[in-house]
């Protein structure tokens, strides 16, 4: 192979004439050769432009080269003449691009469902909820209860614990997770109130002996100021004020430690192995949990003592501040924040909210007491439970 005449060759550009067209008053190239292309007469080539004939040349020649041209475009001076025939035409450009971005379209779309999917672990205090749960082998996920068909198991998706028991026959209609140990918040304070209930005189006037400050509800009390047991334990059940809960402890005979003792006695006689307290509050504590299985034996006492079972029913109350001579101060105004029984949905309740408890709340509507630990969000994890919530599909509800 001579690859001096292919270097000459490369080097020296096929001759032209002065319109930039292939002379044809020299003789056929290689190029032309190689490619089929004729010679077009002299008479001609100003009739070409591009790869047309312009109107009324009827040489035959003419058309064959036009025809050529545009079955085989001849690089002209560094340029594709043919437009048809570029390289990079605006389709090739959005094919290439559309093969670029698709890989990365489909990436996307993945990430959205793969996260959308993820987002189904939600972080409930100090849990993290697997929404692919596997149903207590004791719990029946669709049962009739008050005119609704319910599959139970849509509702503890973001949960940890739940428990339906119908305490006239004892029935556990539905459980999830009912024995497990973990941390109840402020329905711990419905032992604090039976606890004070069994201690002191509901007129009596206990005061206020260091002011507790934490997080969650308060009365704002200062030292020195007096209230009645009474509505130290309507502060306790209706607002779920922890400065009122510390008042009842305080003032317990044998002090705050012995208030503690007392509580896990009671705990004890009714025989809560999966419960023990630390405070009276429900605030967070390693020595402070209970069970959902639990939480329906402490409430079975409460609600049989109509006295508290009023204040679990109320949804506002006035109380009164005194000083120690008996002297009124001021009146403080308690609402409840248990929604449901604002909404009229279940007949009473105790919330409960802490960072490692999450959203907790006891409920009975009637004989039937729902109990919800752990939840993203307690009042409609219950409503769930209730057969009214969002959870619940419109075919589930009868």
């Amino acid at each position: 192979m001579d690859f001096s005449k292919m270097h000459q060759n490369f080097l020296s550009p096929e001759p032209k004439d002065n319109t930039g067209l292939l002379s044809n008053n020299l003789p056929e190239s290689k190029f032309q050769v190689e490619h089929g292309l004729k010679k077009q007469p002299s008479n001609e080539s100003s009739n070409i432009i591009d790869s047309d004939v312009t109107a009324g040349t009827s040489n035959q020649s003419a058309q064959t080269f036009s025809t050529d041209l545009k079955e085989k475009p001849i690089y002209v001076s560094g340029s594709w003449k043919d437009l048809e025939a570029r390289p990079f035409n605006p389709k090739t450009i959005f094919l290439i691009a559309f093969i670029i971005t698709l890989p990365i379209l489909i990436f996307v779309i993945k990430g959205i469902f793969t996260t959308s999917e993820a987002a189904g672990n939600y972080l409930v205090g100090a849990d993290i909820v697997d929404p692919n749960i596997q149903i207590d082998s004791k719990a029946q996920p669709a049962v009739e209860l008050k005119n609704f068909s319910i599959d139970y198991a849509e509702c503890v998706d973001k949960l940890s614990a739940a428990l339906i028991v119908d305490l006239s026959t004892g029935e556990e209609i539905f459980a999830y997770n009912a024995s497990n140990k973990r941390a109840i918040a402020s329905i711990s304070k419905l032992i604090t109130a039976y606890v004070a209930y069994n201690t002191y005189s509901k007129d009596q006037l206990l005061t206020v002996v260091t002011p507790r400050y934490y997080y969650g509800s308060q009365l704002g009390l200062l030292e020195g100021e007096f209230l009645t047991v009474d509505d130290l334990v309507s502060a306790i059940l209706i607002q779920s004020s922890n400065d009122a809960a510390y008042i009842l402890a305080d003032n317990y005979p044998g002090g705050y430690n012995n208030f503690i003792a007392e509580m896990n006695n009671f705990a004890s006689s009714l025989g809560l192995t999966n419960t023990n307290f630390a405070n009276p509050v429900g605030l967070d504590d390693s020595l402070q949990y209970s069970s959902a299985a639990d939480v329906v034996k402490i409430l079975n006492v409460i609600l049989n003592i109509s006295y508290l079972r009023g204040k679990l029913e109320t949804s506002n109350k006035d109380i009164s501040v005194y000083t120690m001579d008996g002297e009124f101060i001021r009146e403080i105004n308690l609402t409840n924040i248990n929604e449901l029984l604002i909404d009229d949905l279940v007949d009473g309740g105790k919330t409960g909210y802490t960072g490692s408890a999450g959203g907790c709340l006891v409920s009975y509507v009637g004989d039937v007491v729902y109990v919800v630990l752990g939840s993203y969000d307690r009042f409609e994890s219950t409503k769930c439970l209730l057969g009214v919530g969002e959870a619940v599909s419109s075919e589930a509800v009868k």
